[in-house]
C-alpha cells in the first residue's frame, strides 16, 4: 500500500506521476485524462473515494479522488490512492459498453475492482513492464 500524502498538494503532485505510468501501461495514452482532488461535500457521490467520468465522442475522461483531508475514515485499499488511480483508469476501458445499469454496472465494479488490485500488486511487486 502507498502511503498517504500530507496534504493535497503532495496527493496531486503524486497522481500525475502515476497517471502517465499508468496510461502507458493500461494502454491508455490516446486518452486525455484529467484527475482532480476534491473534498467529500464536492464529489457527485458522496461515498466514492474516487469517480470516473468518460466522454466517449472526444476521448476524454476525469477522474475525481477523496482529498487528504477526507480520506481518514478509510483504512486498507481504500485509502491507497494509488489503487484508486488505476481503479478509475480502468473504468475508461469499460466506458463504449453499455454497462450504466443495474447487474451490468455491478458486474463492471467487480472486474475493475479485481483487476486494479492485481495490477497493483504486480507493479509493487515488480512484475508488469
Amino acid at each position: 500500500m502507498s502511503d498517504v500524502p500530507a496534504n493535497d498538494v503532495d496527493l496531486i503532485a503524486q497522481l500525475y506521476t502515476w497517471l502517465p505510468m499508468w496510461q502507458k501501461l493500461l494502454r491508455l495514452q490516446d486518452w486525455n485524462i484529467t484527475v482532480n482532488v476534491k473534498r467529500r461535500y464536492q464529489m457527485s457521490d458522496p461515498g466514492a473515494i474516487g469517480l470516473c467520468i468518460r466522454y466517449t465522442d472526444s476521448k476524454d475522461a476525469d477522474i475525481d479522488i477523496l482529498s487528504v483531508q477526507d480520506i481518514s475514515a478509510y483504512k486498507g485499499d481504500d485509502a491507497d490512492y494509488e489503487l484508486t488511480l488505476v481503479h478509475e483508469l480502468l473504468h475508461v476501458h469499460f466506458a463504449f459498453m453499455n454497462n450504466d445499469e443495474g447487474h451490468a454496472r455491478q458486474q463492471e465494479e467487480l472486474i475493475v475492482s479485481t483487476l486494479s488490485r492485481a495490477l497493483v500488486k504486480l507493479n509493487r511487486d515488480g512484475l508488469t513492464s
